[in-house]
């Protein structure tokens, strides 16, 4: 039996970006089913260079994840960071971790129990896929892409290259279980 949880808010401001192989939708957080095993990506979650310290502006949006994970006390959430190939992987792999926890930790400062919250590094490991979205936003991009290094290295422009390595560092939430 798959659990599915119907989401009906109005007050929050902020959307959640579903995150599938070659389609990205943008949501309201009106109305949203949220099923286990759904990972959404976060917008406006910025870290400061080489660093797992947030940024003041993505507090405010963590803050809206915050209001909606009191309000739905059953769900245990992943928190994934993944980073750009711009360090080496060792290095990558200890920064994704960190910003993980570090945006874990501000979830439990915040009143979010720790028992439902799990923190994950994803480095380069998995690279971001080129939406529709992005295609209309970045004429230089194909659809389907996925932003490997390999496939960075060969844009045209340093532009193009910090653009898509910018694709490349996000923060999603995967619901991973009820509790």
């Amino acid at each position: 039996m798959k659990l599915v949880y119907i989401i009906l808010f109005s007050l929050i401001p902020f959307r959640f970006i579903l995150a599938q192989e070659t389609t990205e939708k943008f949501f309201n957080i009106d109305n949203l089913v949220f099923e286990i095993g759904t990972i959404y990506q976060l917008e406006y979650i910025y870290f400061n260079y080489n660093s797992a310290s947030l940024m003041i502006e993505s507090k405010d949006s963590l803050k809206n994840v915050i209001k909606f994970l009191k309000e739905n006390k059953d769900l245990h959430i992943e928190v994934r960071s993944h980073t750009d190939c711009n360090h080496y992987l060792s290095r990558s792999s200890h920064l994704t971790q960190k910003r993980a926890q570090s945006i874990t930790n501000f979830f439990i400062e915040n009143g979010v129990p720790k028992e439902r919250l799990t923190a994950k590094g994803y480095e380069i490991s998995v690279p971001y896929v080129i939406k529709k979205t992005d295609c209309e936003k970045y004429k230089f991009l194909t659809l389907g892409l996925v932003l490997s290094c390999e496939n960075i290295n060969k844009l045209e422009s340093k532009e193009e290259i910090e653009i898509a390595h910018m694709l490349n560092r996000r923060t999603k939430i995967k619901i991973i279980k009820h509790i």
